[in-house]
């Protein structure tokens, strides 16, 4: 029995691809033996796999990024009830691991 399929699930697309790239594609695909639009739907599968999985890792860095500042204010919110002389932003902002001290590299490593 041969399948057809019908025009509800597929839809024709169309663009234009530069001439350099199109030979390629064609040579590969004749050397794979497989079709353009058979190579085409797999790489767009790939492609939204890919960028969902990203999605996902993107939305899971995104809640430990509120989850640490919900936990940073809570800090600072406790803290500022005990100092209120404490600007806000110098809780938000991580400590610096090194102070300036004008102190001049070039000259440390000069002596080396």
């Amino acid at each position: 029995m041969i399948q057809t399929h019908s025009s509800n699930n597929h839809k024709l697309i169309n663009f234009n691809i530069p001439h350099h790239l199109i030979n390629s594609i064609d040579e590969l695909v004749k050397f794979k033996r497989v079709s353009r639009t058979s190579l085409l739907i797999g790489l767009l599968e790939r492609w939204m796999r890919s960028e969902i999985n990203q999605m996902e890792k993107d939305n899971q860095f995104n809640h430990l990024i509120m989850d640490m500042k919900l936990r940073n204010n809570t800090s600072t919110t406790l803290s500022n009830s005990k100092n209120n002389d404490v600007d806000e932003d110098e809780d938000l902002l991580p400590s610096p691991l090194f102070s300036n001290d004008d102190f001049n590299w070039e000259d440390r490593f000069g002596d080396i």
